[in-house]
């Protein structure tokens, strides 16, 4: 995995295409969620690319504190 700053508040992850849907989930998730707690209130997001594709993303809900992701594939 590879990981690079898409904008401010945002970060983008390069994952292996044979990288299974949970394994993503659980590193987005544990990713956006340790970017977040240092910055409470901020807008954080982390986005998981496959062969240059968005596969899935997630942010920290501000009212439960917890990861919401999405997967697109």
């Amino acid at each position: 995995m590879d990981a690079f700053v898409r904008r401010d508040g945002v970060l983008g992850l390069i994952v292996a295409p044979s990288a299974t849907p949970d394994r993503v989930r659980g590193t987005i998730e544990y990713l956006v969620w340790s970017m977040a707690r240092p910055f409470p209130g901020r807008p954080i997001e982390v986005i998981a690319y496959q062969d240059e594709q968005e596969i899935a993303r997630t942010v920290v809900n501000r009212q439960t504190g917890l990861p919401e992701t999405v997967i697109v594939r």
